[in-house]
């Protein structure tokens, strides 16, 4: 996977840049392939983001005796775009040829998740264990709350404490239940692309 998106970055590294809509293109297809590398709100899709295409627009030459109306010839930073881009693209090259794909960083309603992807495509998941607890605090009653963590907190098999809480669960109602289940599908954004 690393030498598919080596591939891809060396694909755009060499961008010509002559007007906005040149740049505006090339940051179209750099963000698509740097946000696949390292997430969509990281810091590597935002440089390519800020980079701003700018025309500067000749001023009228003034002297004394008279006036000389500017030519209209219009000036840019087309050049400076097309380095700034080729060397993000070269530091994101070098990046992964030196220290592989990254583990992106996921955030979901200001709680962290981080994921790890292995190249095998197989999935480790390390979830905030705060983030969960939050989301079932917000769905339960103190009461209720209070007659989970009882169940959580004996001696029973794991087993016997699950179909506890299946079954105080469902004596809480159905949409407390089916609250629980739907926060923490959102707040863990994993029908996102993200899992």
């Amino acid at each position: 996977m690393k030498d598919k998106y080596i591939k891809a970055l060396e694909s755009i590294g060499n961008p010509t840049i002559n007007t906005k809509n040149d740049l505006e293109i090339w940051k179209v297809k750099a963000i698509n392939i740097v946000g696949r590398i390292y997430g969509d709100d990281s810091k590597e899709v935002k440089q390519i983001e800020q980079i701003e295409f700018i025309n500067y627009l000749s001023t009228p030459i003034i002297s004394s005796n008279n006036y000389h109306p500017p030519h209209r010839k219009s000036d840019n930073n087309a050049k400076h775009c097309e380095k700034k881009a080729q060397e993000i693209i070269n530091s994101y090259i070098f990046d992964l040829k030196n220290f592989g794909i990254p583990k992106p960083k996921i955030i979901g309603n200001n709680k962290e998740i981080n994921i790890s992807v292995n190249q095998n495509q197989n999935l480790n998941q390390s979830i905030n264990v705060s983030l969960i607890k939050e989301i079932i605090q917000d769905e339960l009653k103190g009461s209720q709350l209070k007659e989970i963590e009882k169940v959580l907190k004996s001696n029973e098999q794991p087993e016997t404490k699950r179909k506890k809480i299946i079954d105080k669960l469902k004596s809480f109602g159905s949409d407390v239940s089916a609250n629980i289940i739907a926060n923490l599908l959102t707040n863990l954004a994993i029908f996102n692309g993200h899992i």
